[in-house]
């Protein structure tokens, strides 16, 4: 009985095969088919509305003014879940104090949202100072406010 299945199964696997390769007078007379071709240009993905990028910019430059200030409490709070539970408070502090020790209070001066999808976004921002540019830095809207997800 096996056999018998395998055999059927095989023949009728071999007439599929014939049957594609072949050709029909007909289809001599028969229209040609569409064809889809792209754009040789990339199509860019739609901006958002500004005011749907408002609250991400309010948000980068509130976590870079308090970056700026060494003020760890409100960076900890700016942070994404997920990089609430890798960057700890230590960590923060060690990174503001440096950076405010080096350089005082900095704005943003240059922001720019790269992508945004619902919940997710990447921005590019800086302060006029090189180092602290940053680029396709991602960031997470959770519970209705975006926060830093880099980490």
């Amino acid at each position: 009985m096996h056999a018998r299945a395998i055999t059927v199964l095989s023949v009728a696997g071999l007439f599929t095969v014939l049957t594609a390769c072949s050709s029909d007078d007909n289809d001599k007379d028969a229209a040609p088919r569409p064809t889809t071709t792209r754009s040789a240009e990339p199509t860019a993905p739609p901006q958002p509305k500004k005011e749907d990028t408002a609250a991400l910019e309010a948000a980068v430059r509130g976590y870079t003014a308090a970056y700026f200030k060494g003020d760890v409490d409100a960076l900890d709070d700016m942070l994404s879940r997920r990089c609430g539970k890798k960057i700890n408070r230590a960590v923060l502090t060690a990174l503001t104090e440096r950076a405010v020790g080096d350089h005082g209070h900095e704005d943003v001066k240059r922001f720019k949202v790269d992508r945004m999808a619902g919940n997710a976004a990447r921005v590019s921002y800086g302060v006029g100072e090189p180092r602290f540019d940053h680029q396709g830095e991602p960031w997470l809207r959770e519970g209705g406010e975006w926060r830093y997800d880099r980490c």
